[in-house]
């Protein structure tokens, strides 16, 4: 995430709602829109803003970051000032330590954080594949560009609902591109049930353009429609001529609501 200090020698009121704010800054270096932006209020408090845009020497801001406070922070004054980018998962920022816009910025991330602790419940587990190879430090199973495998992994006990379901892999040469097939077939089922009580197939076409060597997410939820707490899970992956150096497979990836 790039961060670092800022001098602001003009704060001019753009007006809205809520309010935009231009600022003339020493030097905009790597600020980039949706940043945030730490300074100090005419109060000396901290306050922290988000950038929407950039237009050297200026950078235009707008108040009212609701994840950090109930109401608008105020027209922030001239001198030091910081800027973060925003992680882009958690979509948490950092400014350099002790920067102004500091306590405002804990605030929102801690808020945002709890905010997002109480809604989601997540949970996310992941089954290592059984391997054949090795990919620089990692130990892989290859699946050619015509070959299939098949992976196991069981579904948790607190498991409520499905937020996403993929194999994880690495693409190799001739397998980045778009429009590329994997047929999947399925069965799964709780001790007591049948081993294939449910099943299921499909044959999506998948775009890996520009993931050479580059680790994707392969989604593989469709073929488990009625998961459920319990289950153990078979899943076959099948390349359909997909391109010669096919994928380099980790394992697969469970998230899911919590029941």
């Amino acid at each position: 995430m790039a961060r670092g200090l800022l001098t602001i020698t003009n704060v001019a009121s753009l007006g809205g709602s809520p309010t935009s704010y231009r600022l003339t800054v020493s030097a905009v270096g790597a600020v980039a829109v949706n940043d945030h932006i730490g300074a100090l209020m005419g109060s000396n408090a901290g306050a922290i803003y988000k950038v929407t845009a950039v237009d050297s020497p200026n950078i235009d801001v707008i108040d009212n970051l609701t994840e950090a406070e109930t109401g608008e922070f105020g027209a922030p004054v001239t001198g030091d000032a910081a800027f973060g980018t925003p992680e882009p998962n958690a979509n948490l920022t950092q400014l350099p330590f002790d920067a102004p816009g500091w306590d405002a910025m804990v605030r929102r991330n801690t808020k945002l954080s709890d905010n997002r602790f109480v809604s989601l419940g997540a949970g996310r587990v992941f089954y290592e594949a059984e391997t054949n190879g090795a990919a620089g430090n990692r130990r892989v199973r290859n699946v050619g560009g015509t070959g299939n495998f098949n992976f196991n992994f069981r579904v948790p006990g607190d498991f409520g609902s499905l937020i996403s379901l993929k194999a994880i892999g690495i693409i190799r040469s001739s397998v980045d591109g778009s429009g590329k097939q994997i047929a999947l077939s399925s069965s799964y089922g709780a001790i007591g049930e049948s081993a294939a009580q449910h099943t299921g197939s499909n044959t999506p076409t998948y775009d890996f353009t520009g993931l050479l060597n580059k680790i994707a997410g392969i989604d593989i939820s469709s073929v488990f429609a009625s998961l459920a707490a319990g289950d153990y899970c078979g899943v076959n992956l099948n390349h359909q001529t997909i391109g010669g150096g096919g994928i380099d497979y980790l394992g697969i990836e469970l998230i899911y609501n919590r029941a």
